[in-house]
């Protein structure tokens, strides 16, 4: 994907940093951003034991105007630590089903 950039805010290849925990600063980032024409790449940490929802995130950037191909939604300790809040020692499984329900949650990435 190449990046269009108007106006001396953006360069290439910088993108931005927005809390999943923060919906109203990622609708307001996202809004901006689609206006301008550049494509800024987010990453959105803070999804799942921090407390954002990745549902909620995909919702705003579809609502935007924003496609979910060029933004990394982060769920880092939702993951590793999904163990823990299901009360297992499979590791391994309990991060899959950790994984599987954050893609579900996201929906398809048009």
């Amino acid at each position: 994907m190449k990046a269009r950039v108007k106006g001396k805010w953006h360069k290439p290849g910088v993108g931005a940093v927005v809390g999943a925990t923060s919906p109203d600063e990622l609708r307001s980032l996202s809004e901006r951003f689609v206006k301008s024409g550049a494509i800024v790449p987010i990453l959105i940490p803070g999804v799942g034991a921090q407390g954002g929802s990745a549902k909620d995130v995909a919702e705003i950037l579809r609502a935007t105007g924003n496609p979910l191909g060029y933004h990394r939604i982060s769920s880092s300790s939702g993951i590793s630590f999904a163990y823990q809040k299901a009360g297992t020692d499979d590791y391994v499984g309990a991060a899959i089903a950790a994984i599987k329900k954050l893609n579900e949650e996201i929906g398809s990435i048009e």
